[in-house]
């Protein structure tokens, strides 16, 4: 299951969440920091990079009761773009495919 959370320190990630030995924690595999961000010409768009920039596929463990302020379900996009970057695959549009 794909969820986004808000961290204590006022960051946004989304990632997979993934069972793991401890009750009280989070396991979340690839997780990503969302940040908005200007582009010229563009206006404001939503930007991707991973948590652990050493290691974009780790699967880390978060202590919900103290780092996990809040967690809430990613719009369809938001959660497409995520699928897209963390599978190294290119996911057709919604609508008709015809072949």
């Amino acid at each position: 299951m794909i969820k986004c959370f808000r961290l204590s320190t006022g960051e946004d990630i989304i990632g997979k969440i993934v069972d793991g030995p401890l009750t009280d924690s989070m396991y979340i595999e690839f997780p990503v920091v969302l940040a908005m961000g200007h582009i010229p010409g563009q206006g404001l768009n939503l930007h991707m990079a991973p948590l652990v920039a050493t290691n974009p596929e780790a699967t880390v463990c978060i202590n919900a009761n103290s780092h996990l302020v809040y967690s809430y379900e990613p719009a369809p996009e938001v959660e497409t773009k995520y699928k897209e970057i963390t599978s190294k695959l290119i996911l057709p549009s919604s609508g008709l495919i015809q072949g």
